[in-house]
Formats: C-alpha cells, sequence, structure tokens
C-alpha cells in the first residue's frame, strides 16, 4: 500500500495505525505540524485493513439528526465550569455513574493535549473545557477496544473525523458496537497540537506553561481568547483571540489542517449518536436561563442510542426542545471553513522562515480584519444605530 489517502483528505485520526498488524503505519508531520497517515514500504503486506478502517477510504454512515434541544447543566457549578452549557459534561458523568467509562480530549502537563480515560467522577472534570486544537487521540483507541472487549459501556466524545476512525475500527469486531456511544463536536477546524507548542516557545513560555484556556466565562459573557497558566494556577499570559497569533491562526482559518477545508463533516447529517455544539441563535423561551451569555449547549439526537444516553443524562440537564433549523445556523452544520487566501503562501513561509517570521508577516491583517468585524458587530447592535435603520426604512 504506497499511499492510505490523499494528503489533502487526511484527518491523522490514527485508525489506520491501530489495525496495521504489521506495524507499518504510523502518524508523521505534514504541513503546519499535521499528523498524517505514512506507510513503511518495508514491511506493508498490502492486507488492505488500513483502507478499510480509514473513513476517508470508507466512509461511516451519516445520519439527518431527530431531535434538537438547547440545554445546559442543572448545577451552576458544572455550567460554570465549562466551555458552553456543560451537556457534555453532564453525559460523562451519567455514563459513570452507570459503572462505565468515557473517553475525552484533556489537557495535560506541558499544554500537551489529547484524549484520556475517564472511569471515576473525580476525574470527570478534567474533560471540560474546549480546546482549540487537534489533540492526539490514535493512542487511546486500543483502550477502547479493550474496554469493549471487557463488555463495559463507553462513551466517546470527539471531532468527527476521530468518531469516525473509531467506529470503522471498532466495526472490525464484530458485536463490539452495542456498547459504543459516541458523540462528536460541530467543529470549526483544528490547528496542530505542534503549531501550538510553537506558539508557546515563541511567547518564552514553554518551560512554565502547563495549561492553556482558549474561552472564559465572565459576568459580562463569553470571552474568546489564549491564556495560559503554570503548574500552580498562576496566570503567566492572557490575550484577546484579535491580540494573539495562536487565535488569529484558528479563527481565520490559517493555521487549519488541509482537510479542514473540505470537511465531509461539516453538514447537517452527523456520524455520531449525539452532536454537541454551542448554541448560538437561542431563539425566544420562557427560561430567563436560557442565555448564551451564560452558555447554552446544543444537542443534537441522531440514532436511538443516542436518545437512550439523553434520557439517562436528563436528570442532570435543563432541556428545551427547539427547532432544528435554529440549531443549524451554526455555520459549521452548513460548510467547511474557508481557505485564506493566502494559506499556501503562509504554509510555504513557515516550513522556511519559522513560526515567528510568518505570523508576523502574514497574521497583522487579519487581526485588524476582526477588530473591523466587532466594530461593525457592535455598531449594527447599538439601539440609536437600530433606531436610524428603521426610520429610514419608513
Amino acid at each position: 500500500m504506497e499511499r492510505i489517502c490523499s494528503p489533502s483528505q487526511c484527518s491523522g485520526c490514527g485508525s489506520c495505525v491501530n489495525v496495521c498488524p504489521q506495524g507499518a503505519v504510523s502518524l508523521v508531520n505534514g504541513s503546519l505540524g499535521a499528523g498524517l497517515s505514512h506507510v513503511d514500504q518495508s514491511l506493508c503486506v498490502d492486507c488492505g485493513l488500513c483502507v478499510k478502517v480509514c473513513p476517508v477510504r470508507t466512509p461511516v454512515p451519516l445520519r439527518v439528526p431527530t431531535h434538537s434541544y438547547a440545554s445546559y447543566a442543572k448545577d451552576s457549578a458544572d455550567r460554570a465550569a465549562s466551555a458552553s452549557g456543560g451537556a457534555s459534561a453532564m453525559f460523562v458523568n451519567s455514563v459513570l455513574e452507570e459503572g462505565g467509562v468515557a473517553y475525552g480530549c484533556a489537557q495535560r502537563e506541558d499544554c500537551n493535549i489529547g484524549h484520556i480515560r475517564v472511569s471515576d467522577i473525580s476525574e470527570a472534570g478534567l474533560l471540560k473545557g474546549s480546546k482549540y486544537v487537534y489533540g492526539k487521540v490514535a493512542d487511546i483507541y486500543s483502550s477502547v477496544l479493550n474496554d469493549l472487549k471487557e463488555q463495559r459501556k463507553v462513551f466517546f466524545t470527539g471531532l468527527p473525523c476521530q468518531v469516525a476512525g473509531l467506529v470503522n475500527l471498532v466495526a472490525r469486531h464484530p458485536g463490539l458496537d452495542r456498547l459504543l456511544f459516541t458523540a462528536d463536536l460541530c467543529c470549526h477546524g483544528a490547528p496542530s497540537l505542534p503549531l501550538l507548542k510553537e506558539h508557546v516557545r515563541y511567547l518564552g513560555l514553554s518551560s512554565r506553561a502547563d495549561k492553556a484556556v482558549f474561552r472564559e466565562k465572565t459576568s459580562s459573557g463569553i470571552s474568546y481568547l489564549l491564556a495560559l497558566y503554570d503548574s500552580d494556577g498562576k496566570r503567566l499570559y492572557r490575550r484577546s483571540s484579535r491580540k494573539d497569533y495562536y487565535m488569529t491562526g484558528f479563527v481565520s482559518g490559517m493555521f487549519m489542517r488541509e482537510n479542514c477545508f473540505n470537511c465531509p463533516y461539516a453538514r447537517k447529517e452527523r456520524c455520531s449518536d449525539i452532536t454537541f455544539a454551542d448554541h448560538w441563535a437561542m431563539g425566544r423561551s420562557d427560561d430567563p436561563q436560557m442565555s448564551y451569555a451564560k452558555g447554552i449547549s446544543t444537542i443534537l439526537v441522531n440514532t436511538p442510542k443516542g436518545k437512550s444516553l439523553l434520557e439517562s443524562a436528563s436528570g442532570h440537564l435543563i432541556l428545551e426542545s427547539r427547532p432544528m433549523e435554529e440549531a443549524l445556523r451554526n455555520a459549521r452544520f452548513i460548510r467547511p471553513i474557508d481557505r485564506p487566501e493566502d494559506y499556501e503562501r503562509f504554509a510555504a513561509s513557515y516550513e522556511s522562515e519559522g513560526y515567528e517570521a510568518s505570523c508576523r508577516k502574514f497574521l497583522p491583517a487579519y487581526m485588524r480584519r476582526t477588530l473591523l468585524d466587532e466594530i461593525r458587530s457592535r455598531y449594527y447592535r447599538w439601539p440609536v444605530r437600530q433606531f436610524i435603520r428603521k426610520l429610514l426604512k419608513k
């Protein structure tokens, strides 16, 4: 097998690494540090298993959601500690209370981000919070398979491409899928972990920074930023998304993996049992707590297994059934993120000139653009502006 799939389509999920009986497949760093599948021809015996589990070559079934909810955690502390409404965390708690295990993305020391296994409710908090990076996931699939073989209920949350890779891998073991429950996240796209590490080094904090935070809740709402903390919880760095290179690279799409621009999962049809997202466009509600500023989660139910998950977790949640079109106003339910016009030039500059020089050359224009968009947004919402617009329409 010379190549499993095109590098422009590879998500780096790692299902191919896990299925290869010869150890011939590995993930190597491609453009902008993105992990891509690589086949060692000296070890490959052309068994074709890698193609059978690769979600690019063997697409997983996609399903139209059957129900849509806006939600938030009943416990105000759980809600406050979560990036959105805390729905995902409540599903984790429910599965753990039933004796199952949960897998999700967590922060580890030195800003290492990747999937971990959680079997005790005391560890559930490790899975909370948004991580705007493609964390390590391939190493955890074997642990998921072991739990399924031991007849344990498994709840796995990840990006759609990660879920798809796991679903194909588990399908190689008939009967195990009945115990696997999956949730995918409505994904904006994901920069590589090496890019985040490069940014921390550029800031001169690589020997001190232990945790990265990408969203914070304040009394005035949700802030998008990058904040770095040491192992004692002391804040070392904090910048808004329009003043920080990493966050600008994320928001603009400049730091994205190549496959993010043609993502087959940026659509209303989903590959998992449950889908979580931010509830951006909350309409009128009788519940004053259904406020985006406090954090609201979208929950899409995609399968009967997803429905059973929701029923089990409902005791931890405030749920309100909402029109499907309201939830699907999130742009990533419609199409992938747009490729920046100078994406290729940035990637070439990164390879030849390094991180700092490339960011200084290409990102300030996007920072200015973000600032202008923010000003326009505030001006548009200004009551006097609205009043003037109404007058002009008369």
